[in-house]
Order: structure tokens, then sequence, then C-alpha cells
């Protein structure tokens, strides 16, 4: 089958034939982690009390109130799993019916609720000291062929756990009957309670932080002395710069799976990728992860790849030109952490007078003075030239759009700014390719569980023992804040951070000193591990982005991968759809503030994947590259119809994007 799917390949895309052959295993190049065998797990799931792809709850379940533990200072393994896949769903997808979740799109839901028997194996990949490098999961569906098989290989968003992905990815693969294997890429759920030396293990629970932690800081006594009840996390604080092995961890996983799946599944049969189908997938960094893998892949894994809004880093200094309504614009890429902290100090003030959305009458009776401080402190350092308060909104929003941002996203200032967002990203992520240890207190920015007023207080269990489960691995997050150690008032969170005249300021001067860490060498040496090449070797891809994206933005990730592709990629086969009124975050657009406003995403995604998997087996051609209309729902009230989110494919579904004299055209 999987010769015939090759050949047929090679009739539609003639000039790449001698490009896709694929290759056993038993050539992978040097392994840089070590498979921690006797700590791998193996569970079986019946599919009715639980379940591979929903922990038993099935779509009902899924849609209903958060499963509680029966004793929350003390839930069980399995109730920690079932809790997280549900957080996972929650937290990246509208699944409700309005939404159009289950009908409109993830239609495959109709298999027994969309509960799922089968195995499911968990182990720790080691780096040479013994500590956890990253945590990889193979779920094995009973629908699994050995005859026909697939394997859908995904990485995990966010900083999220192993089953961040299950959601998005995961259960797609499994009512397909194809096992799926997932990384979490080295970031996962991983946090380190310093004062009281406790750390999460690999299965969720919190136990002192021995040998079987998940992760926990190093040399930090004296910093728990000088700043109590800190926590440390694994993504931000395990001084590796993880997310240059993103591709890797992506790799190793999928010759984990085949390890797995010649030992317990073979029948007789053998599996390498030459015989099976593999496909990889993932949204935000997971598509990140899966994108680098694709291009570091020199054993031809994979058939082909699905990515949706890669939150990548292009090399430094790529440009490329663009051209929309006969005009020619060269745009100057910056980095993911560049955007960053120049959204992190600019937004709050653009938000001041520049939201679309419905946030304003609820939000500004706090922030309204934490805002217009952000505006009055950018100018008095020079940061902005106007004078008049709705002239420094107005200058710091237009700073932004250089950048890169698009006025679609024009309903996401506040949500953005109110959640902490971008400073978020930043402690994290700055920590992280600076290979920073906790006890380093960058920027004076430290995470704690915090109190009504600000103040860093002990972690409360209930909290710890549940942050595996509701925590996207990132702070802030159930409780857990960042906080400014050197506010006026004391170590206080972000919104109770005071400056030396009593105002809330956000705790501007310490994202200001991010901003010149970034600029230093360490940083982008850090940086410059995670770029991209844009050679994918040929190999059939598709990447989804939703153009009011201002979180992974189109005009510095995708829309400049297609450009580096082409140049790059002597065979290029890269499709790329920019979905019109879609952005990040599936989950906003089941809150009424953002339903007449977006359009979800995760429809476009699993169609893409469905076209894939008819590209790579029936040989169908993959549509051209194009922009894609959509319409949001006129009122909140109303449910997600095909009207509003027409086909990828359909008729008139959009302009085409093209590549003319090495610029990228975009009809509007």
């Amino acid at each position: 089958m999987k010769i015939t799917r090759f050949l047929m390949g090679c009739l539609v895309f003639l000039s790449a034939c001698t490009q896709t052959a694929k290759s056993p295993t038993a050539d992978i190049a040097p392994r840089e982690f070590t498979l921690a065998a006797d700590r791998m797990s193996r569970q079986y799931y019946n599919g009715d009390v639980d379940d591979l792809a929903t922990a038993g709850l099935g779509l009902d379940g899924l849609r209903d109130a958060a499963p509680a533990f029966t004793d929350p200072v003390d839930p069980g393994p399995q109730e920690l799993r079932r809790a997280a896949i549900y957080h996972n769903y929650r937290n990246l997808l509208a699944v409700t019916e309005d939404s159009g979740y289950g009908a409109l799109y993830a239609r495959h839901w109709d298999l027994a609720g969309g509960k799922v028997s089968g195995y499911e194996y968990i182990a720790p990949l080691l780096f040479g000291d013994s500590q956890v490098a990253s945590v990889v999961m193979l779920q094995v569906p009973d629908r699994f062929d050995p005859h026909q098989p697939c394997l859908i290989a995904t990485a995990s968003s966010g900083s999220r756990g192993i089953y961040g992905a299950v959601g998005v990815v995961g259960v797609w693969g499994l009512h397909q009957g194809c096992a799926v294997v997932h990384t979490d890429k080295g970031t996962g759920t991983g946090f380190h309670w310093l004062s009281e030396d406790q750390a999460n293990t690999l299965a969720g629970n919190v136990t002192p932080a021995g040998e079987d932690a998940h992760f926990r800081a190093r040399d930090v006594a004296q910093y728990a002395r000088r700043f109590p009840h800190r926590v440390a996390s694994k993504h931000a604080h395990s001084q590796r710069i993880v997310d240059q092995y993103w591709g890797r961890f992506v790799l190793q996983a999928i010759d984990f799976a085949f390890t797995v799946l010649n030992r317990d599944f073979s029948r007789g049969a053998t599996f390498d990728p030459a015989n099976t189908l593999v496909v990889g997938a993932g949204i935000s960094n997971g598509a990140a992860s899966v994108l680098r893998a694709a291009e570091q892949d020199q054993n031809r894994r994979f058939d082909g790849i699905v990515l949706s809004e890669p939150a990548i880093n292009l090399p430094a200094g790529f440009s490329y030109l663009s051209r929309s309504n006969e005009q020619t614009a060269e745009h100057r890429v910056r980095s993911l952490p560049d955007i960053a902290i120049r959204q992190a100090l600019y937004l709050p003030c653009a938000a001041r007078f520049h939201d679309r959305s419905a946030l304003s009458p609820r939000v500004m009776p706090v922030w309204q003075s934490r805002l217009e401080t952000r505006c009055k402190k950018l100018a008095d350092s020079g940061l902005l030239k106007s004078a008049s308060l709705p002239a420094q909104s107005r200058e710091a929003l237009e700073i932004l759009y250089a950048d890169g941002l698009l006025p679609d996203s024009a309903a996401l200032p506040l949500v953005f700014t109110t959640g902490f967002i971008w400073e978020a990203y930043l402690v994290n992520y700055v920590n992280n390719y600076g290979a920073y240890s906790v006890s380093d207190d960058l920027c004076h920015l430290s995470y704690a569980f915090t109190n009504a007023e600000g103040e860093v207080v002990p972690t409360p269990q209930v909290v710890k023992k549940g942050i595996f489960a509701n925590s996207g691995g990132i702070i802030p997050v159930g409780g857990l804040s960042i906080v400014n150690n050197v506010s006026a008032n004391g170590a206080r969170s972000l919104i109770h951070s005071r400056d030396e005249n009593a105002e809330y300021d956000l705790a501007f001067d310490n994202f200001r000193c991010l901003r010149e860490i970034i600029a230093q060498e360490r940083l982008r040496e850090g940086i410059a591990t995670t770029e991209v090449s844009g050679d994918l070797n040929g190999l059939p891809a598709i990447i989804l982005h939703g153009r009011a994206d201002n979180f992974v933005q189109v005009k510095n990730t995708s829309r400049a991968y297609l450009a580096l592709n082409r140049r790059r990629d002597e065979y290029a086969r890269l499709r790329y759809y920019e979905i019109l009124n879609a952005q990040h975050f599936d989950s906003l657009v089941a809150l009424p503030a953002f339903k007449a406003e977006f359009v979800p995403m995760q429809p476009y995604f699993e169609e893409a994947l469905e076209l894939m998997l008819a590209h790579l087996n029936e040989g169908r051609l993959l549509p051209a590259s194009r922009v894609v209309k959509t319409w949001p729902p006129e009122t909140a009230a109303d449910r997600y119809t095909r009207s509003h989110v027409p086909p990828l494919d359909a008729a008139g579904a959009g302009s085409l994007i093209r590549i003319e004299d090495g610029s990228l055209v975009f009809a509007d």
C-alpha cells in the first residue's frame, strides 16, 4: 500500500520523485536522549469508563462541568489524567454545539460519543545527567490495522503537558484508526515549589522533589531563602534552551512509536516509515516542532505534514516582498521575542482607545488608569513622541502595525492586556532562550502564588495538586502569578505592581529590562538555535494561519515561511491557506464578546488533515495556496454554519496566493 501511495504521488509531482523515497528506522541518526524504559507505563483503556480520546468523558462530558477530584488534596493519577484531558480540550477549543463542534466540524465524533479503546504508553526521554528531557506518549486504538498502518505524530502546543494535543490532533487521528504519538517537546507541566522543595512527577501528583520529579531547579537554596514561596517552571528554568530540541523530540517520538508497534502490535509484520503512512500535525508551538522535525528528518520518516499557526523564528534578518492591490512592500521579519517585548510594552497603551471588542465597559473601571499610566511612561522614557493621551495610544498601535500586526486583530488588545498574555510569554521564553536559572532573578520577575492583594503567599495544597490538570505549563495560571520582586509596595503580582509614585505601573521597568536582555548576544544566540531553515526537501506540506492572529502574526511567521521555502526548497510542495477572521485561540469563539468577531480555526485544520490523507492515499491534488474568505455570525446568539466557514477548496473560497518575481501576491 505504501509503495502504491508513493507511486501515485510521483505521478502528481514527477519532478520530486527522487526526493520522497523513505528508509526504515535502522539508520536513525545518533540519539541525544535516552529512553527511560524502566519508567515507561502501559495502560489499556476499554473505551467505556475510560478511553484514549476523552478519558471516559465522551463529547457530552467534555461539554459539561469539569470533572471533580474525589479528594482535592490527593487526586489519583487517573483523575489527574481525566482532568488534564478535559482542560486541554476546553482551553484550546470551542467544543459547544453552537460553535459547530461535532456537527459542522469534528464530525468524527459519531463513534461511540468519541470514546476510543486501546493502549497508552508513556515514557520520559532523559538528558545525559538523567534529568527529564521530554515525555513521549503512544496511543494505539483497537481499530489500528497492521495491514494498512498509519501513524500521526504531534507535539503539545504552548508549554502544555503530554495530553496537550489530544483534543486538537490526537482524537482526530484515533478516529481514523491511526496510532498517535505525542511529545511534550521538553516543556510540559513541571513545576518546582522551592521553599517546600516539592515538584510534579510525570503522572502529575506533587511529592518531595526527588529522582522521580519531572523537573527540579538546581542550586536554589539561597534564592529560596531570599524569595520565599517562589515557583520554578521546567520550560523557563531548566537552563537547557529546550526549544532547540523541539524537532528532534518529535523525531525521537516517532522512533519510539515504531519500537513499541513492532514489539507489541506487529502480528508478523514489521512497521517502519517505508510501509507506514506517517503524517505530522500540530498547532502553534506543536506545529513549530513538527515543522522543524520535517526539516531535520534525514531519514524520511514523514509522508506529509499539516500545521496550524506555527510559532516559528525565521533566520535573523530575513525579509521578503509581498504585493496586494498592486502595491509592493518589503517586510523584515522579527523574531517571536522581539514581537513579544514590543507588544508587552506598547499594547496596554494602544488598548486604551483601540479595542473593538465588547470588553471595555467591563474592564476599564480597573484598567483605565493602568493603561493611561503605561502611555505616560512610554512617553517619559522617549519610547513615544506624542503629547496627548489619544495620540500616544494611536502611536503605540502604529508601532505594532509596523512590526507586523494587522488591523484584523482589533478585537484582541484588551483580552491580551488583561490576561497578561505577552508578559507570560516573555518571562517564560526569555529565561528559556538565555538558559537562565530561577536564581538569576532575571529582571526581578518571578513566579509565585498570590492573594487578592497581589502579595506572595504559600501555594495552597489544593492548587499544587491540581496544577498538572488545569495548567498549560505557563504562568499565570490557577492563582500562580508573575511577581515584580521590586515593586514599591513590596513584591506584588503584575496587576498590583506600583512604582515609586504609588501608581499602578504593570511592572513597566521590569519589562524594559527584558527589552535590553533580548537585545543582548546571549539571547540572540539562544533564539538562533530555534530558527527554521525553510527546506522541507520536497515534502508535501500544508500550513494554515488566521489572518487576525495577533499572537503568532502571519507576516512574521507563515507568510515569511512560504517565501523562505520557495527560496530554499528546490522541490517545494507547500500549500498555504490564510483564513480571514480567524485568530490564535479557538476557545475565544465560545465567548459572547468574540463570537461575532471570529471563526474557529479547527474546522480548517481538520479539513487540511483530510485533504492531506486524500493526497497521500489517492493522489488527489492539494488546493492551491489561497486566502479563505469567512464570515463570523452576526450576533453571539447565532450558530456557526457552513456559510460562516466555507470549505478550503470551495468554488470562490478566496483569492489565490502566488509567487511572482520572488514576491508573494495576495489579492484581497
